[in-house]
C-alpha cells in the first residue's frame, strides 16, 4: 500500500476524463465511496474541472487530485494516442501506479487507449503475451456468478493465449469467490469437441492437458448463465460481443416487461406494487454497475476498467473492488501462481 508519511490508507486513482459522460460521475462515485471504505482517492484529471466538481460537495477529506493536462477520447487511436498524448489523465494516471503513488487505476476511458498505456507504462508479467479483461456476470446462484474472459482486451488469440487466459481466470476466480477449483469451459458453437474453429479446436487440447478434469469442454453461448462452467474462456472480439449482447438483452427484458403490463389493469398494479423491487434487482443484480469495473489482468499494477457509460454507482462500486483487491493483492498472487510448479493444474491457493 502506498505510504503518505502520515498513513497507510490504500489509495485509489481514478481517472474521471475519458468517459462517454464526463467527470461528473467519476467524481460524485468517488464521494460516495469515502461512506462506505476507509480508503483515499485520488482524481486523476484536469484539476480546475475537478476542483469545480468538488466545490458543490461538503466533504471532500481523503481526496487529492493529480492534474492531467490532456484527455483521450473514444474515438482516438489507442496506439497513436500514447505518442500524441503523453499527458493524457489515462498515462498520468498509470505513471502514477508504477511510482507507487497509488495503489489501483479505475478507468472509464477508451479500453484500447487504457490496454496500450497499461501495457507500455507498467508491463506485462514474462509467463503472459497478451492481457485479458476479467469480467463477472450475474448468475441465480448469486455466490456463484460467471466469469467471461477474455471480455475485450485481446481480439485476437492464439491457443496459448486462451490457455493462459483460462489460468489467469481460475486464479481470480479462487481468490475472489474462494472457489478451490473453479470449472473452465471453452466458448463454441457447440459442446463436442470437434465444433468450433481452428483456434478453439487447438486451444481445446491445451486447456484439456494443462487443467484435466477441472475443464469441462466446450461450453454454447446459451449455457453461459447455467451452472455449467464457472469461467468462459474466449478471445476478446468474441466475449466483448457477449457481453455486450446480455447487458443489451437484460434491459431489453426490463423495458418489454414494463411496457407490456402497464397496459392491463390488474397487472400494471402488480408492475407499481413491484417496481421498487424490480428497481433494486435491475441495479444491484442485472446492471453493468453492479459490479463496477472488470480488473485487466496481466499487467504490472491492478487495473479496473468501468464501461464506458458508466454512473457514479459503477465509479463507487469499482473503488471499493479495488480496494478489496489491493487488500488481498491479488495481482501479486495470480504473479506467484502463474511461476508455481502447480500451475498445471491450479490447485487451491
Amino acid at each position: 500500500m502506498v505510504k503518505n508519511g502520515q498513513s497507510n490508507l490504500v489509495n485509489i486513482g481514478v481517472e474521471v476524463m475519458g468517459g462517454d459522460l464526463g467527470p461528473q460521475p467519476g467524481v460524485k462515485g468517488a464521494l460516495m465511496a469515502l461512506d462506505k471504505t476507509d480508503c483515499k482517492i485520488t482524481l486523476i484529471g484536469k484539476e480546475d474541472i475537478i476542483r469545480k466538481l468538488l466545490k458543490r460537495h461538503s466533504r471532500t477529506d481523503r481526496i487529492e487530485i493529480l492534474h492531467a493536462d490532456d484527455v483521450v477520447t473514444m474515438s482516438d487511436n489507442p496506439v497513436k494516442s500514447l505518442k500524441n498524448k503523453p499527458l493524457s489523465s489515462i498515462r498520468v494516471a498509470f505513471e502514477a501506479l508504477k511510482k507507487g503513488q497509488i495503489d489501483a487505476v479505475v478507468t472509464p476511458s477508451n479500453t484500447g487507449a487504457v490496454i496500450a498505456a497499461a501495457v507500455y507504462t507498467l508491463g506485462l508479467y514474462s509467463f503472459i503475451k497478451r492481457p485479458a479483461i476479467a469480467t463477472l456476470i450475474p448468475r441465480m446462484d448469486e455466490k456463484r456468478p460467471f466469469l467471461l474472459i477474455d471480455a475485450g482486451a485481446t481480439p485476437q488469440c492464439d491457443p496459448v493465449n486462451l490457455c493462459d487466459f483460462a489460468v489467469l481466470g481460475s486464479v481470480y476466480y479462487q481468490i475472489l469467490l474462494n472457489v478451490p477449483s473453479p470449472r473452465i469451459g471453452l466458448i463454441s458453437n457447440g459442446a463436442e469437441e470437434i465444433k468450433g474453429n481452428d483456434l478453439t479446436r487447438a486451444a481445446f487440447r491445451l486447456l484439456k492437458e494443462k487443467f484435466g478434469d477441472q475443464f469441462k469442454g466446450n461450453v454454447e453461448g446459451r449455457d453461459l448463465l447455467k451452472d455449467f462452467v464457472d469461467v468462459g474462456v474466449c478471445d476478446g472480439f468474441t466475449g466483448n460481443i457477449i457481453l455486450k449482447c446480455l447487458e443489451g438483452t437484460a434491459e431489453f427484458v426490463v423495458e418489454f416487461i414494463k411496457e407490456n403490463l402497464k397496459w392491463h389493469p390488474i397487472a400494471a398494479l402488480g408492475l407499481w406494487l413491484a417496481k421498487r423491487h424490480l428497481k433494486r434487482l435491475f441495479y444491484k443484480k442485472l446492471s453493468p454497475s453492479a459490479y463496477g469495473g472488470a480488473p485487466l489482468l496481466g499487467v504490472k499494477g491492478l487495473t479496473i476498467i468501468c464501461h464506458g457509460m458508466a454512473d457514479e454507482f459503477a465509479f463507487r462500486n469499482s473503488i471499493l473492488v479495488a480496494k478489496t483487491f489491493v487488500e488481498k493483492e491479488i495481482h501479486r498472487v495470480i504473479e506467484s501462481s502463474f511461476l508455481s510448479p502447480a500451475v498445471k493444474t491450479v490447485g487451491t491457493i
